[in-house]
């Protein structure tokens, strides 16, 4: 019967879902002008209002205009009497499109999330159909570094082994507690160094210095996580020049500060942001002390028993056989019930990236259950006439062990999907409806990287702001129409780190047609895509990538006869450039730019470029001279008129200027 008991356990734990805490991420629930939204006039702040309270000291929002120009006049507060919302006054606004790029910091664990959006001021409404965008969901920019999941594993590591070497050493052991007490003081420097690393890492990611930290939630988190790891310290060194008794309960005291330290680890996790909070940190706490009884104390285990085989070595490791197959079912029922409130659905589990990281760990997990059932079958009742066997098993076991505990570091950083779908379905926008389809601008095609469908992506207009989205999803080898319910697409702008990925659902109009219209192209660049293919038992990614052009600007010219020929070219919030060739006849010329601001005064500027492009598409670089503040020229040869000329600067606050025009022959 006990055998049947152990088996079912080992059965169950290939079903558990989670080794670790599922992170929490306060990710965008709505916002204020909401995404793809057109306003007739400038809002007087821009409100974001998050699934989790972010720590207003460490997070922060930018908005910008379609050069990339901030139009903040101050940092993001949070808004009073609502934790969960961010704020941040903007100047007036004219006409265009304009990005809000938002960092957080969560005031739950101190996990970092990022995204954007973009809204319209005073332009033509999206047409009627159009799909409002997803809010941005937790990509590599919302995610830890390869520094924060390494100190999370050596966390791990150390907390684990500590409560595993304690609780073995306490009670199961008989005799001399030498060597667990230094397996523990080992696992506990161990634990340490992993939490100032952890605290280290997360500050650098979160743009803040150790200064920073009191008042913040990753000073708070910091201080609770030192302190039981302090305390364990006081508790442990004594027991090294105590004996019988004393040093017995030391040691298990040590232990119990383990499991607190294990605990604050579970408050510190999406656990704690649940309805039910309480219920579900101490899931979260059962699951992760299991798993340090486990595997902790399988790492004690090996350790005590590297000397010659003995009755005592069998029946330490029959005791300990027990333990490791009560704690194998709380991991798997613990690990089951977590995962049904993180992922919420079959589909997710198989198309997210939580979940395939899930299914990726259950994977290493099932050679562990093999192992352990190997082990307490056929290789514990023989460890006290042959040790062999168990410790080749057992070392095998922990190392896999390592592999899912790197795992579990890498999911506590992944939004769970019944998050990411609280924050989507937070989200308001223009409604779905028929709409007419536009000349396209831009079309770009793509398959998946098992090539099963291909996709087709028509952009219009093509260019910065508002555009129609029609996606068309095919089987890769006959071209028929996919079977897929849904299309996601997200946005990232290399060039520009800093602004986090956006996403916007397309909708279903045909079997394989996906529409809708979106703001997300909002500055001019090469933006990368993924487009996420759902399909009703699995899901596809094709990556395709688009430049876009801010839409044809608008030049005034004037021409007076025996003058040169005045251009002048409106640029982005209002500004111009002036822009003429003197004498404006083939041969030597100078060319002038002044600079305007949306006032009219003659605006300052920076790395000015100015540069001839010839009918063959090759560009002469020309050096421009300052001749007043916002005016420059450079000596050019033209050959003939009309030609055309390409000038970029740089104006006050970091605005990027650019236009390229062709110039005619003076009057």
């Amino acid at each position: 019967m006990r055998r049947a008991v152990v088996a079912i356990g080992a059965v169950l734990v290939l079903l558990a879902l989670a080794a670790g805490a599922a992170s929490a991420h306060a990710l965008l629930q709505s916002a204020d002008p909401a995404p793809n939204s057109v306003t007739a006039t400038t809002p007087p702040v821009i409100t974001l209002t998050f699934t989790e309270a972010p720590d207003p000291k460490l997070s922060s929002v930018q908005v910008l205009d379609s050069s990339g120009a901030s139009v903040a006049t101050g940092p993001a507060e949070a808004a009073s009497g609502h934790a969960d919302e961010l704020s941040i006054a903007i100047k007036s606004l004219s006409e265009g499109v304009y990005t809000v790029a938002w960092q957080t910091v969560s005031a739950v664990d101190g996990h970092i999330a990022a995204g954007s959006y973009a809204f319209l001021v005073g332009t033509t409404a999206p047409p009627a159909g159009s799909a409002g965008a997803a809010p941005p969901s937790s990509t590599a920019t919302a995610g830890a570094s390869l520094g924060v999941v390494i100190a999370r594993w050596i966390l791990y590591v150390g907390l684990l082994g500590l409560l595993g070497a304690a609780f073995l050493g306490a009670f199961l052991l008989p005799g001399e507690l030498s060597l667990p007490l230094r397996l523990a003081m080992g696992e506990l420097i161990v634990a340490v160094v992993g939490t100032v690393l952890l605290v280290a890492i997360q500050t650098g990611d979160a743009g803040a210095s150790l200064a920073d930290l009191p008042g913040t939630s990753l000073g708070n988190d910091a201080v609770m996580r030192l302190v039981p790891l302090i305390l364990a310290t006081a508790v442990l060194v004594p027991a090294f020049r105590a004996h019988g008794l004393v040093r017995r309960g030391l040691l298990a005291a040590t232990g119990v500060l383990a499991a607190v330290a294990l605990l604050v680890e579970a408050t510190l996790s999406h656990a704690a942001s649940q309805s039910f909070a309480p219920a579900e940190i101490a899931l979260q706490w059962l699951h992760v002390t299991a798993v340090g009884l486990w595997l902790g104390g399988l790492v004690a285990l090996l350790t005590q028993i590297r000397g010659a085989a003995t009755p005592e070595n069998g029946e330490l490791a029959r005791r300990f056989a027990l333990l490791a197959g009560f704690g194998l079912g709380i991991v798997a029922l613990t690990g089951v019930l977590r995962s049904i409130v993180d992922i919420g659905t079959i589909n997710a589990l198989l198309t997210t990236e939580f979940g395939l990281l899930v299914l990726l760990k259950v994977a290493f997990l099932i050679p562990i259950a093999a192992l352990g059932a190997l082990n307490h079958f056929r290789n514990v009742p023989r460890a006290g006439r042959d040790l062999r066997p168990l410790r080749r098993a057992g070392s095998i076991e922990l190392t896999i062990g390592a592999v899912v505990l790197l795992v579990a570091s890498i999911l506590v950083n992944v939004a769970p999907p019944t998050e990411v779908a609280a924050a989507a379905g937070g989200q308001s926008g223009p409604q779905a409806g028929a709409t007419a389809s536009t000349p396209p601008s831009l079309t770009i095609s793509g398959s998946d990287f098992g090539t099963s469908v291909r996709l087709k992506l028509t952009v219009s207009p093509g260019t910065v702001g508002s555009n129609e989205f029609s996606a068309r999803v095919t089987d890769y080898d006959t071209g028929a129409p996919v079977n897929a319910t849904a299309v996601r697409l997200t946005f990232s702008l290399p060039a520009k780190p800093s602004i986090g990925a956006s996403t916007l659902d397309l909708r279903l109009q045909k079997p394989d047609l996906f529409t809708a219209t979106g703001a997300n192209l909002s500055l001019e660049g090469t933006w990368l895509m993924s487009a996420l293919v759902t399909e009703p038992t699995t899901s596809v990614g094709v990556d395709l990538q688009v430049t876009v052009r801010s839409a044809p600007q608008q030049i005034d010219v004037n021409r007076v006869a025996g003058l040169p020929t005045i251009y002048a070219v409106h640029l982005s919030s209002g500004r111009t450039v002036q822009i003429y060739l003197d004498p404006g006849k083939p041969g030597s010329n100078l060319l002038h730019a002044t600079w305007f601001d949306a006032t009219g005064h003659e605006m300052p500027v920076s790395d000015v470029t100015m540069a001839q492009i010839l009918p063959s598409g090759a560009s002469v670089a020309l050096q421009p001279q300052i001749l007043d503040s916002g005016h420059e020229a450079a000596s050019v040869q033209v050959d003939t008129l009309p030609a055309t000329f390409a000038l970029a600067a740089t104006g006050p606050g970091g605005v990027a200027l650019q236009t390229q025009l062709q110039i005619s022959q003076s009057a």
